[in-house]
């Protein structure tokens, strides 16, 4: 089965980097697009470095979870940080989860909380 993943990342070189990284696990569908869209405010986003049982660690100094892409945009810009500006959205096979996640926590990217369950 297929599971679908959405990675924000700060640039298009480290979305485009990163994308070439996972090509190994099979990834499909990918695709690097500007985020133009930070009003859904359906989504928990996490810190890519957070993951793997640090779930409650700060990425960059920033918290360890944001409610939505609008309110990372607002605590980052204000904290003169990057934000993300970019996102990476591909589909890979379940078996590859757990490889393509420790991939991604190699970044300075964030997830979507989901995407852990």
């Amino acid at each position: 089965m297929s599971i679908h993943m959405n990675v924000y990342l700060n640039n298009e070189d480290d979305a485009e980097s990163l994308a070439a990284s996972l090509q190994k696990y099979d990834i499909e569908n990918e695709r690097v697009e500007k985020i133009s869209d930070y009003s859904d405010d359906n989504l928990t986003i996490i810190p890519a470095a957070g993951m793997a049982g640090n779930a409650g660690s700060a990425h960059q100094g920033s918290p360890a979870m944001f409610g939505s892409l609008s309110k990372l945009k607002e605590t980052m810009t204000k904290d003169e940080k990057k934000y993300p500006e970019y996102m990476l959205t591909f589909e890979v096979d379940e078996k590859n989860k757990q490889a393509v996640l420790d991939e991604i926590q190699k970044t300075d990217g964030f997830i979507e909380k989901d995407v852990m369950d």
